[in-house]
């Protein structure tokens, strides 16, 4: 199912389909990252219905889904239709660029880490999350310890009655989009725990535990990876 089709189809219901416990951590350790490292002009790829533009006050909303915009307009931040393999605006003229929650894993990603670069100043910041390949699984931590997960490069799922497809990044790959860029943060989520996507149940007394714990257990294990880029080129 094509990007624009599916969140035309889940435009209405996004927010309250993401409004989970799993949701919010993803959501505290995004904005953790923003409040750090944004700064200037700031582009949010594929804004969908703007919950990140409250976060930055110099900012541009690009989602290539018209029905999304329009629930982003409530924001009052100025908003382009677009897609992040092509984006319609000049060489260098972004000190900042968002891509979160698994943009990357629904678009041609090296495209659309190319089209990242092209936008942004020298020095500018890039702060993105990806679905990483143990998004693919349910394994144990231990399991994962053992395990080659080259093979897990696509996961299928069901949306408003149709059959969509993300693509998962191991760690290697996920940092190879940013070709001429230096790496100045990463971190991940859900190594120890599994998330519960599209599930409002929270976690248990243990599970909370263990999220704390996995703070300190290496971060190439999550389920959602996260980095933040500087251009050096």
């Amino acid at each position: 199912m094509p990007t624009e089709t599916l969140y035309q189809k889940t435009a209405d219901v996004y927010d309250i389909r993401h409004n989970s416990p799993t949701t919010e951590r993803v959501r505290i350790l995004e904005k953790k990252l923003i409040r750090k490292y944004a700064r200037g002009r700031t582009l949010d790829v594929g804004c969908g219905t703007g919950y990140h533009l409250d976060l930055v006050e110099d900012i541009v909303g690009l989602d290539p889904s018209r029905e999304m915009l329009e629930k982003a307009k409530a924001k009052g931040k100025p908003l382009v239709l677009g897609r992040g393999e092509h984006l319609p605006f000049r060489d260098e003229e972004f000190d900042t660029v968002l891509c979160l929650f698994s943009v990357l894993n629904v678009c041609d990603a090296e495209k659309a880490g190319q089209e990242i670069r092209r936008v942004l100043k020298p020095e500018g910041i890039a702060i993105v999350s990806v679905a990483s390949v143990w998004d693919h699984t349910h394994m144990s931590f231990w399991k994962k310890l053992r395990t080659n997960p080259n093979g897990f490069s696509v996961k299928g799922f069901r949306v408003a009655g149709e059959r969509a497809k993300l693509r998962l990044f191991t760690r290697r790959d996920f940092l190879g989009l940013f070709q001429g860029f230096s790496i100045l943060e990463f971190d991940s989520l859900y190594s120890l725990v599994r998330p519960n996507w599209n599930n409002f149940r929270d976690f248990s007394g243990w599970e909370k535990f263990l999220l704390g714990l996995e703070r300190i257990f290496p971060k190439v294990y999550g389920n959602m990876y996260f980095g933040v880029f500087k251009r050096i080129d």
